[in-house]
């Protein structure tokens, strides 16, 4: 087993250390087992593993730091709420629309020229394509369920009408233009998939001076939430865009863009009113001005709106993760034709978010434990010693307490993070629309919870776990979730078909009074479900390579029982003869005299921390080494004082502030033993320059 380096000081006259063997295997033995690391000699294989496990270990607890700090940052920052941007949002595409509009004029198109044979006379149908050569005027063949009325040639008619009745007072095109026929792109996702919460129709019309001028009016239309402060009211509305295009080979401009919402439809109305575009809302709301057609009569209203979909806890001002969403507007007229793209915010809001202030705690107690261990590993180094002592030595005191913690914030919020990590993974792992999230806050709940699990089975078994090992394993399965996930088809399904089901709870049922008003279905945010199977199922890819400590750590286990790590004996040049033993006849002292001055036993420590040895033998007598008065938390300053780590920021304060703020004792050291007695700390006992000469060594 690869221990520290445990050498004396070089006035000492203590060379290296040796496991305790026969004398007939004495001179291998010590040549095989010397650990000590100088400066200008090759270290063996043996020292240089034991070199980058520790190092592995230092790297482990700065990611441990970086995730809990940013874990406890961002949770803070939900408190007023977090505003990401949305990725995987849903594009609706069409695909024939482009084949039929042309790449010139309207009015020679192939949807003028071929289907319509050049006839621009208005029709009482509607035209359906379906394909690059089936128009039809009785619907949708692929899509069944069209009879809804959200396509039927009534409903189309009759909304145009009311537009033209309403909004023409500023979309005055809609007075110059007569209608020839709606046009339904059959290929559109929304029909296909039977959504009614959208619609998208593209009204050929000409010119009344001009029938020859034919134009396509692209009508997009969906319901969604708006707010009108000045009022506090809330409630839904259809929100409808006009695209206005003559010519594909020209560019659109904003004036062929007119922006019309119809308040509490589809409950009401419609009764619709143009608007103008006055910008975006912290959160990615659509402001909206109105425009009155009798400004005289009529005041201006400012409304926002967005549509939403996404889930709480309790309420919206509690805990919640909303998509505020809208859609691009394309000045382009290809893309303005095929394409619908969402775009937005995601919205993430925690009243409890404060919780997680205990994890920044966590993190500066770590902060200081590898500041203390860089100043020991400098100290030895300018003596020509390479010791790089275990960083993760503070955090294992305190594993079970900050794995508690966690589980507490967890608790607290409602389990809020677990089951919205569920819906974010599951819609990912499906390919539904994606659901942001702040992962850093996560990231650092279950980095705690997984090493302190680590830390419990280390405990069981009495064994102790490589730090560097337990973090790589978690970065590895935590980063690479959705990959593991798809190895297991029955918790993968899970996951993926309750991220389906609670999306689908943000559906409004209409009433029943209320479905001969509208076609049109609603769209808003919904309660989270709480599914044990999802929850359980979406960590399960995360903590999946906790299976390899499962075997790991008996394996350890074991083989340690089967051959087990011999003591160490110390050759010394401080006597005369050899202080190797043949036998363990002469190890005669049970406790060293830094356990007896301190009244702190050298503990075995066990669960995720780095391999250490307590004590070493010279002549029988028992040494404590220098990983083992580190591991049990003290260091030696400057070569006079025996601190414990944990009084260090102590004594700096009573040196600073030259007040005895509270009883703090050190013991004296000298050649490698301490005083019986310990000694209360004034502010002339320690020197600031004895606090940054931290070193250790071996105590008798």
């Amino acid at each position: 087993m690869v221990e520290t380096t445990t050498d004396f000081e070089g006035t000492t006259g203590v060379d290296e250390a040796t496991p305790i063997a026969t004398t007939q295997k004495k001179t291998s033995a010590v040549a095989r087992s010397s650990r000590s690391v100088k400066l200008g000699k090759c270290p063996t294989p043996w020292q240089l593993w034991h070199i980058i496990r520790r190092l592995g270990g230092i790297v482990a607890a700065i990611v441990y730091i970086h995730t809990l700090t940013w874990s406890g940052i961002w949770s803070l920052r939900t408190i007023s709420g977090v505003v990401l941007p949305s990725f995987n949002l849903e594009i609706n595409d069409v695909k024939l629309i482009l084949k039929f509009a042309g790449t010139g004029p309207m009015s020679k198109s192939p949807l003028v020229r071929d289907v319509l044979a050049g006839n621009t006379t208005p029709r009482q149908n509607t035209l359906y394509l379906n394909s690059d050569v089936d128009v039809s005027s009785q619907g949708c063949s692929a899509v069944p369920h069209l009879g809804e009325w959200v396509y039927m040639n009534d409903f189309m008619r009759s909304n145009w009408d009311e537009l033209v009745k309403q909004t023409s007072y500023n979309a005055t095109v809609l007075k110059q233009v007569e209608l020839i026929a709606p046009v339904v792109d059959c290929t559109f996702k929304p029909i296909v998939m039977g959504d009614d919460t959208i619609s998208r129709v593209y009204y050929l019309v000409r010119s009344k001076a001009d029938p020859n001028d034919v134009m396509i009016i692209i009508l997009s239309m969906t319901t969604q939430d708006y707010s009108l402060p000045e009022r506090y009211q809330v409630g839904s509305a259809g929100y409808v865009t006009l695209i206005v295009v003559r010519d594909m080979s020209v560019p659109l401009t904003y004036a062929d863009y007119f922006t019309i919402l119809a308040l509490e439809y589809p409950y009401e109305g419609p009764e619709y009113v143009v608007y103008e575009y006055a910008g975006l809302t912290r959160e990615g709301k659509l402001i909206l001005d109105s425009i009155p057609s009798n400004p005289s009569d009529t005041h201006r209203m400012r409304v926002t709106t967005i549509k939403r979909t996404g889930f709480y806890i309790n309420s919206e001002s509690s805990r919640a993760n909303m998509q505020n969403l809208h859609w691009e507007i394309f000045l382009d007229p290809y893309l303005a034709l095929s394409r619908w793209e969402w775009l937005g915010f995601t919205y993430c809001f925690n009243v409890w978010g404060w919780t997680r202030i205990i994890y920044l705690a966590f993190a500066l107690q770590t902060v200081f434990s590898i500041f203390v261990l860089t100043l020991v590993a400098y100290h030895n180094l300018r003596r020509g010693k390479i010791w790089i002592g275990d960083a993760f030595v503070s955090i294992s005191h305190t594993l079970m307490f900050q794995g508690l913690g966690a589980f507490l914030v967890w608790a607290i919020e409602g389990f809020w993070r677990p089951f919205m990590m569920a819906v974010s993974d599951g819609s990912a792992l499906g390919g539904g629309i994606g659901v942001s999230m702040v992962t850093e806050v996560v990231h650092g709940d279950l980095i705690i919870l997984y090493v302190a699990l680590a830390g419990v089975l280390g405990a069981i078994l009495r064994e102790r776990i490589d730090p560097g090992l337990v973090v790589l394993l978690f970065e590895l399965s935590f980063h690479y979730r959705f990959q593991i996930a798809r190895w297991f088809p029955k918790t993968h399904d899970i996951v993926v078909e309750y991220a389906t089901n609670d999306y689908y709870r943000g559906r409004v049922a209409i009433p029943p009074e209320y479905q001969d008003v509208s076609p049109f279905g609603f769209w808003t945010t919904h309660p989270v479900s709480r599914d044990l199977d999802a929850f359980f199922s979406n960590l399960f890819p995360v903590f999946v390579s906790f299976a390899v400590l499962l075997v790991y750590v008996p394996v350890r286990k074991l083989y340690r029982r089967v051959y087990p790590p011999p003591m160490l004996g110390y050759s010394s040049r401080m006597t005369t003869g050899n202080s190797v033993q043949g036998d363990t006849s002469a190890i005669k002292s049970v406790f060293t005299m830094f356990e007896i001055a301190t009244g702190a036993e050298l503990q075995n420590r066990v669960g995720v921390v780095a391999d250490y040895d307590n004590c070493v033998y010279v002549k029988g007598t028992r040494y404590a080494t220098p990983d083992g008065i580190y591991c049990n938390g003290f260091v030696i300053a400057n070569g006079k004082w025996l601190i414990r780590t944990e009084n260090l920021l102590s004594i700096l304060m009573i040196i600073v502030t030259r007040v005895r703020l509270r009883d703090v004792y050190v013991y004296e050291f000298k050649d490698h033993k301490i005083s019986q007695t310990a000694r209360l700390v004034y502010p002339d006992t320690v020197s600031l320059k004895d606090l940054f000469f931290l070193n250790i060594t071996v105590l008798s």
